[in-house]
């Protein structure tokens, strides 16, 4: 009886926040629409393939990072099959539905290498997303702080999005501190 009354007050405050936003969006959009379609009709051709190359460029990064760790970790797959795997998880965990699981365990499964244990693949890539969060929190900050001075947004965008990094970072501190006692 709990479980069912718990999971339809989730329901109720996921439906309340997606409408809360929609409303944000749409007040924020009718306020300046003219600037809206001025912004969204500078995305080119060119800008959509610069931007296509630049996230292939992370992901290729990335893989690399992890291509590191798995081989510490006595892995032999190369970075093709590295590159796949992660492209996938990244899929899984951004494309779906995921409240306790995401790419992360599919990405350790896709690699499917023969050479170490599951358990240490996913060890991999464990250490592979805390490398990656740790060096997201400063670009979070520095592209806030650069939108801010360039861009200039209203109040009323400026003042929820810091709060919602304030509170990431805080939690990612807070993590720190629990995890590594540091």
């Amino acid at each position: 009886m709990q479980k069912k009354t718990k999971k339809k007050i989730k329901f109720v405050l996921k439906a309340v926040l997606i409408i809360a936003l929609f409303i944000y969006f749409y007040i924020i959009i009718e306020k300046d629409y003219d600037k809206f379609a001025e912004t969204f009709s500078r995305i080119t051709l060119p800008f959509l393939c610069g931007l296509l190359t630049f996230q292939l460029g992370i992901h290729g990064l990335g893989s690399i990072q992890w291509l590191i760790l798995l081989r510490q970790a006595g892995s032999k797959k190369g970075i093709f099959s590295i590159l796949l795997a992660r492209l996938t998880g990244f899929a899984i965990s951004y494309l779906t539905p995921s409240l306790y699981l995401g790419g992360e365990p599919v990405r350790a499964a896709i690699l499917n290498d023969k050479s170490i244990t599951y358990k240490k693949t996913l060890a991999t890539v464990v250490l592979d997303k805390y490398i990656e969060l740790f060096t997201k929190v400063p670009c979070i900050i520095t592209g806030f702080a650069l939108l801010i001075v360039l861009i200039k947004p209203d109040l009323l965008f400026i003042l929820p999005s810091t709060i919602f990094i304030a509170f990431f970072v805080s939690f990612f501190i807070f993590l720190l501190i629990k995890l590594f006692r540091v």
